[in-house]
């Protein structure tokens, strides 16, 4: 374990953690042991910053934190044993940790936005919102995750600006010459291509915080030096010395022209070493100087075509770019792609130094702790070291746990030299080293296992099987062979004493093609597990893929056999079967043209449950229509409402009158009230509650259905994954997303290992991307840059982009080749590091499948593992296992939602009071007169009337005809029928009386009368035309009412100030 005695001041100390060795627990105990320091009365919350790489581990180190605290303050550790080595781990005495522990508990409650355990992209994200104004955002910017749409889009600008830019017309024909004559692509819409690899522009330049440079040489001009190819091609032709070689010549010489269009074939000759003659015939001097030239050329053409292929895409990109910053400010948002690279900006170019960084966040950081280092970017590190830094020249510390066999996120950025370079960068501190070999996860048979798979010894040997046995492998130099297997130099771990069994089986499986293999390891995947479910439970079985594709294929395996499932595939809220039900009836509400997705819905369960109908019934009426052919309208829900008016009325026809009235929210909301959808479906109120908060999240951006619908059907998966907690199901996930995850049982059903080098992908090939320091051109066709190695970048360096293809191109240019080789051996430790970390999940038992077949020869994980099938230990139970079993589950009640649709148009008035607005205001005025009129028993009417009138003129000062208002007040008093409601005795009156339902709406009583033994409340109505909803209104008044007076009787009255009439009732309706 590390040693956390007290540390020498300033310290920076770096832990290689192997897998399953306590990274956590270390991580854990170092935070607490900066906590313990000082006095009993010190707690430096504020000073301590632990960056983790993922939300989970945040909250699981936050989780172990917080009960190593709890542990110590209350004397509840499992075993006295446990005790001793944590107290022993933390270097602090048992009172005093006791003690302390109590009052880190306190301090944290009291101020947990202090207890800094988080992600880098979260604390940059806080960084940024103190300094939004640099960027001219607000400080209560948005997060969006999809750039996908704003990119398109500002592409779409970008193109129409072309109408009346000439140099962006000239730049897009550029594009197309090469388009088609160069990258030689055949399609008519090449939009798609150029979003394409402007969307891994946009990352690339996010991850690295660079912009790219140009090429200085333009693709257009390839031509031309194809020309000139084409032309010393045919002066050899002519000059072609007698004794020949023919099987190297032979197509050469057969050409009676060459054509820059496919001249390509006929470089094979020029990549030899040397001039090709039979044996005893010299090479003539003259065809020795042309096949030379020509191979000089031919190098040059491919180094300048390898690198300015990307000048045209990189202009579009700038371009592009300034739109998409533009639509950003003017949406308030950024991207959680850029963060790193805008807060790279904060440092770089002068806008934001220490004092101000650590006063906009009310904190002043002295100790840094960095969980999985080596998967910690460049650019990340770049914005964390001006902090560190300067802690570290006051006496503060670094603390970075590491991995370099767990790298696999270098796809994100993620670079594994920074471990090793820090050493030398902060060697004037005092750097100190701490292994972590002990592996407390697995059983021993998989430690062992990996002990030999990943050994030195098994190693060599892999890459000396493969260069026997591998086709069209990459001869990889000896330096690069020693450079990849060194990652795994510290691969050997113990295992603990206790942990004495554990199985492996792996087991390669050949057939003739790759779907007869998929078969064979279905079936025997679901015999593993069907067997597995007798000693484990299915929460602790995972199923490891190294795509989301295979994840949807393993996770459909399980769910035909029955099997609970947890992955992606079954946590995508559109792949529900019930949200797919709830999509189509809003497709339908959006157009109810579309008999499809109406037909969807009414077919499914949703709709047959709200009904109470047999779904064969729907399925009767659907096939039973005869649509006739030439008629205008063939309709389903036209049909439908004419046979089924009941179920029509009753559950479709409010949505489908008031979509596009109502709010998406409020509408879905409704809709799931309406057919008591989390009723008859509680098991999935999950998924119902994860689509309600999307339609939530996107109220701002997309407002309307359709915008919605466009949104749910185009975003990428993970906008739609359920945060499930732990449930009785097998975990099916990718490799990466298990990281730093264990499982009881770990089932890889295709293990393989397949090398793709470069930084990204396109339809023409690979390519890289990589750091360069521009300089002075030369006069060459080689590269104009100079490259720099890895290191923290100067804010003037740029990204220049090469494509990376392993064809003939790589036998002419040693600079092509050297590079290719490079991102090969990067690609090649990757896929390693992948296999490493998929092995290491297991803590009792581990399967793995190696597919092999005749047409794809040797898949390189069958090398790695040298036999064909290979077991190891015993298959046993453990009594940890079954404790899920016992845990008590308790239901939650459901939520209750109210129709909003009902409640929404109490806010808005109907038709009919707009067509009668004039006589509404009358009645309003009406109605403020005569809420200044109260119990007028032993007043002065008179004075009270015209004070009333006065308040009326204050009140609506653009009336005019005052004269007739105050006879109509005074009629209304003075009526003899309506003296009781005005000249009351001893009663209370309360005028415009505001009561709150249940539901948070208010209601407005116009006049309240209380008497000792009933109350009465009372309506005031223009005319009579809607009695029936006056009624109701009135009635719902004094139900409301009798919470606060259930000892009285209650009576309800509605005044017609047209007519004078009265219409009363009592507490249940029934007339008076």
């Amino acid at each position: 374990m590390v040693n956390q005695n007290p540390p020498l001041s300033p310290q920076v100390t770096i832990v290689e953690a192997s897998a399953g060795s306590g990274k956590t627990y270390c991580l854990a105990g170092r935070y607490i042991r900066l906590l313990m320091g000082g006095s009993l009365a010190e707690i430096p919350l504020k000073s301590v910053l632990a960056i983790t790489f993922s939300n989970k581990a945040a909250l699981e180190m936050k989780e172990r934190i917080l009960e190593f605290l709890k542990m110590l303050a209350l004397d509840k550790f499992p075993s006295r044993k446990d005790k001793v080595d944590f107290l022993s781990f933390i270097g602090i005495e048992e009172e005093f940790a006791c003690q302390k522990a109590r009052l880190i508990m306190d301090e944290i409650v009291r101020g947990y936005n202090y207890f800094q355990v988080q992600t880098i992209d979260s604390f940059v994200n806080a960084i940024l919102s103190g300094c939004a104004f640099k960027f001219h955002l607000s400080s209560a910017f948005r997060i969006k995750h999809n750039y996908a749409d704003n990119l398109s889009y500002s592409l779409d600008k970008f193109i129409d600006q072309a109408n009346s830019d000439l140099k962006i017309q000239e730049m897009f024909s550029d594009f197309l010459e090469q388009y088609i004559y160069l990258e030689n692509k055949k399609g008519w819409l090449p939009k798609p291509d150029i979003l394409s690899l402007l969307g891994s522009l946009f990352v690339l330049s996010n991850v690295y915080g660079m912009g790219f440079t140009r090429y200085p040489k333009e693709a257009k001009d390839l031509l031309g030096k194809k020309e000139r190819i084409v032309k010393l091609m045919g002066e050899l032709r002519k000059q072609m010395p007698e004794g020949i070689n023919m099987r190297t010549w032979g197509s050469f010489m057969d050409s009676s022209t060459f054509s820059v269009l496919g001249v390509e074939k006929f470089f094979l000759p020029f990549a030899k070493d040397e001039f090709k003659m039979k044996k005893g015939f010299p090479a003539d001097d003259n065809a020795l100087r042309l096949w030379k030239e020509i191979k000089d050329e031919i190098a040059g053409f491919y180094t300048w075509r390898a690198y300015s292929l990307f000048n045209c895409y990189i202009d579009i990109f700038s371009g592009v770019l300034e739109y998409m910053e533009d639509l950003s400010r003017k949406e308030d948002v950024l991207f959680l792609l850029e963060l790193n690279s805008r807060a790279r900006k904060l440092f770089a170019e002068g806008g934001m130094n220490i004092p101000e960084l650590y006063y906009r966040l009310s904190a002043q950081f002295r100790h840094f702790l960095i969980d999985e280092f080596q998967d910690t970017s460049l650019l990340q590190w770049e914005n964390l070291f001006p902090m560190a830094s300067e802690a570290l020249s006051v006496g503060g510390s670094l603390f970075y746990v590491g991995d370099k066999k767990q790298a696999i996120y270098r796809f994100r950025g993620g670079e594994v030299s920074l471990i090793d370079e820090l050493k030398n960068n902060l060697e004037q501190f005092n750097v100190s080293e701490e292994p972590l070999s002990k592996n407390y996860r697995s059983q021993k048979e998989i430690v062992e296992f990996n002990n030999e798979i990943f050994s030195q010894e098994n190693l060599l040997d892999f890459f000396n099987r493969r260069k026997e046995l591998a086709k069209d492998s990459l001869d990889l130099p000896e330096k690069e062979i020693k450079e990849i297997t060194g990652v795994f130099a510290g691969a050997h771990q113990e295992y603990k004493k206790e942990n004495t069994a554990g199985f492996v089986k792996f087991e390669a499986i050949e057939a003739e093609d790759r779907e007869a293999i998929k078969s064979v390891i279905k079936d025997r995947v679901l015999d593993i597990v069907g067997n597995l479910k007798e000693r484990f439970a299915y929460s602790d079985i995972a199923i490891l893929a190294r795509s989301n594709a295979e994840v949807e294929l393993f996770s459909l395996w399980l769910i035909e056999k029955g099997i609970p499932v947890e992955s992606e595939k079954t946590l995508d809220i559109r792949e529900n079967p019930y949200i797919k039900e709830l999509v189509s009836f809003l497709k339908f509400l959006n157009s109810p043209i579309d008999n499809l997705s109406f037909a969807s819905f009414i077919l499914g369960d949703i709709f047959a449950r709200a009904c109470r109908i047999d779904q064969q019934l729907t399925r009767d009426f659907l096939f039973g229509l005869n649509f006739k052919k030439k008629a205008r309208t063939n309709y389903l829900y036209v049909e439908l409402r004419q046979n089924y008016p009941e179920f029509w009325s009753a559950l479709i026809e409010e949505f489908f009158k008031n979509v596009g009235l109502v709010p998406l929210y409020e509408l879905v909301v409704s809709i799931l009230a309406r057919f008591k959808v989390l009723e008859n479906f509680p098991e999935h109120q999950g998924f119902f509650m994860k689509f309600l908060e999307l339609i939530k999240a996107q109220e701002e951006d997309n407002q309307n259905l359709s915008f919605f619908l466009e949104f749910f059907e185009s975003n990428p998966a993970d906008d739609f994954y359920v945060n499930a907690c732990a449930c009785e199901a097998v975990k099916v996930l990718t490799i990466h997303k298990s990281k730093g995850l264990e499982f009881g049982v770990v089932v890889i059903p295709f293990l393989e290992i397949n090398i793709k080098p470069g930084s990204g992908q396109n339809k023409s090939g690979a390519f890289t991307v990589y750091p360069v320091r521009d300089i002075t051109p030369k006069v060459s066709d080689g590269c104009l840059w100079q490259p720099i190695s890895n290191g923290v970048y100067p804010a003037q360096d740029k990204l220049a982009l090469s494509y990376l293809v392993n064809d003939e191109s790589l036998d002419f240019s040693p600079e092509l080749k050297a590079r290719y080789i490079d991102e090969y051996k990067k690609a090649f430790i990757d896929e390693l590091n992948a296999v490493y970390v998929a092995f290491t999940r297991a803590k009792y038992e581990l399967y793995a499948f190696v597919q092999k077949t005749a047409s794809r020869g040797n898949n390189l994980a069958a090398l790695l593992i040298p036999e064909e099938s290979f077991e190891r230990g015993k298959r046993v139970s453990y009594k940890s296992n079954n404790s899920q079993k016992s845990l008590v589950k308790r239901k939650i009640s459901l939520p209750r939602h109210q129709d909003w649709i009902s409640f929404l148009k109490d806010e808005f008035e109907d038709e009919s009071l707009i067509k009668r607005r004039g006589e509404l205001i009358k009645g309003d005025i009406l109605h403020f007169m005569l809420s200044g009129i109260g119990n007028l028993s032993g007043q002065d009417a008179e004075r009270i009337i015209l004070h009333s009138l006065a308040q009326a003129k204050a009140k609506f000062p653009l009336v005019n005809d005052w004269a007739g208002f105050e006879k109509s007040l005074r009629r209304i008093v003075e009526e003899e029928s309506l003296k009781p409601f005005f000249f009351l005795g001893c009663a209370q009156v309360f005028q415009e009386k505001e009561l709150v339902d249940r539901y948070g709406r208010t209601k407005r009583i116009d006049r309240l009368i209380v008497r000792d033994d009933e109350f009465w409340v009372i309506d005031y109505k223009s005319s009579k035309i809607e009695a029936p909803e006056y009624q109701k209104q009135v009635l719902e008044y004094t139900r409301l009412l009798k919470d606060l007076y259930p000892e009285l009787n209650s009576k309800g009255f509605i005044i017609y100030l047209d007519t004078l009439k009265v219409d009363g009732f009592d507490g249940e309706g029934n007339k008076l």
